[in-house]
């Protein structure tokens, strides 16, 4: 065993917080009833211990190198300064997820006693020198599980974060994952940091690993496949990382639609997709009247349209992702009247014409002698700056606007008819 070197400050506390380990997993060997973490226990009656492994602050010791109780004076304490060791060791053995006395956050995963002094015991017999302080310590320790346990191992890792926990060393690496969220048909590069890597897929009916390199994996979709998969690796000294990946383009089967316009105004609808769980752009539009997205554009997995008095449209939605698109409309149209009149605008999208004309109500079709009967109206059409683009007054309730040298886009038209406006949204496509 070392004999730490007389003028050796910090290895006089070494000494003192290996003593302190001896002791504990003697006790725990000899009487594991009894208080294993406590120092003196038995020998005060005023005091429940001496020293507490488990919780140093508890007693006025520090739990963490240099702060709060570390003696730092010329001639510092080796007693007071030894628990940044034994609480490493009690670390080690029994594992916590917290923050230390430096309002620094941590987790070790404990290994239990056993494998904990068989490494202080190999790292003290073998690689301890009398002048060796904190830090080299750390590298003996590293170094002994590292002999006992083999590189990348589990208890190399928890040697690793508690000495971060106690302030000595950095934490380990946390593994990170970087590769596309999407599959198509061309193998792909995985990484993850560390090194040692070990790779998993499943379900193996959509990925194939093609080839491995390190910390690298190039990873293939099953050709005509379609689902979600996940890549699982494990790097060394790290708990395993998985990562989703979405395989194949969109597919839409049909659209859910709950019709609450009379008495609310709004119309609800959200896609059924046969592969819900790739990250989608949603490009959602309306073709009809009497309706528009509301909040503009329409780009969530489900799309609220506000109609108004009178309204006849049906849902387009084209699904993209980087495999490709899918392209589907609602089946049926969605149809009614809530009272009142509203302006018709059709076709739409619109290519070189856009027509208003006074709705008639669902259970009447729009006719010229319906139209007659009505009010006329005033009718404009804007970009998406609110900027009029087309103005008019309608004639025998019937507008015509030329659209044929607008730009292709969104634009909102605005009619008002007495004292109802109502606004929708009009596509311009060439």
């Amino acid at each position: 065993m070392v004999g730490f070197a007389n003028n050796n400050d910090e290895g006089a506390a070494l000494n003192e917080g290996l003593s302190d380990i001896w002791g504990a997993c003697v006790e725990q060997w000899a009487a594991p009833s009894k208080k294993t973490w406590q120092i003196g226990e038995e020998i005060s009656l005023t005091a429940p211990n001496i020293r507490n492994l488990a919780d140093p602050l508890s007693r006025g010791f520090p739990d963490y190198y240099k702060g709060l109780y570390y003696d730092n004076s010329v001639y510092p304490k080796p007693h007071r300064n030894s628990t940044v060791l034994s609480h490493w060791f009690y670390l080690l053995s029994q594992g916590k997820t917290g923050s230390n006395s430096a309002g620094i956050s941590f987790s070790v995963a404990g290994i239990g006693i056993t494998k904990a002094s068989q490494i202080i015991f190999r790292a003290e017999r073998r690689y301890m020198q009398p002048y060796s302080d904190y830090k080299q310590i750390r590298l003996a320790t590293l170094t002994a599980a590292t002999d006992l346990f083999g590189p990348c191992s589990l208890e190399e890792a928890a040697v690793f974060n508690a000495w971060y926990a106690v302030g000595v060393g950095p934490a380990l690496p946390a593994t990170t994952f970087s590769g596309p969220g999407v599959l198509c048909d061309n193998p792909a590069t995985f990484q993850v940091t560390g090194t040692g890597a070990a790779w998993q897929v499943s379900p193996t009916g959509l990925l194939t690993i093609v080839a491995t390199s390190g910390n690298q994996a190039v990873i293939q979709a099953v050709p005509g496949a379609s689902g979600r998969g996940t890549i699982t690796v494990t790097a060394c000294g790290s708990t395993p990382a998985s990562k989703f990946v979405d395989i194949g383009a969109p597919s839409i089967e049909d659209f859910t639609v709950n019709d609450q316009a009379c008495n609310q105004g709004v119309v609800y609808f959200t896609p059924v997709i046969l592969n819900p769980f790739s990250s989608y752009t949603y490009q959602w539009r309306v073709i009809g009247t009497g309706a528009s997205i509301r909040g503009g554009t329409g780009t969530s997995p489900s799309v609220t349209v506000s109609v108004g008095s009178r309204y006849n449209f049906r849902m387009g939605l084209t699904l993209l992702n980087s495999c490709g698109d899918d392209y589907s409309e609602s089946i049926g149209t969605v149809n009614g009247s809530c009272g009142g009149s509203a302006i018709m605008a059709y076709p739409n999208p619109a290519n070189s014409d856009l027509t208003l004309e006074e709705a008639a109500p669902a259970s009447q079709p729009a006719t010229a002698a319906s139209n007659a009967a009505g009010s006329e109206f005033d009718a404009e059409l804007c970009n998406q700056m609110g900027t009029p683009v087309r103005t008019g007054h309608s004639q025998q309730q019937h507008l015509l606007f030329d659209t044929s040298n607008l730009p292709g886009g969104l634009y909102y038209l605005r009619a008002t008819q007495e004292s109802n406006t109502t606004t929708q949204q009009i596509e311009v496509q060439h």
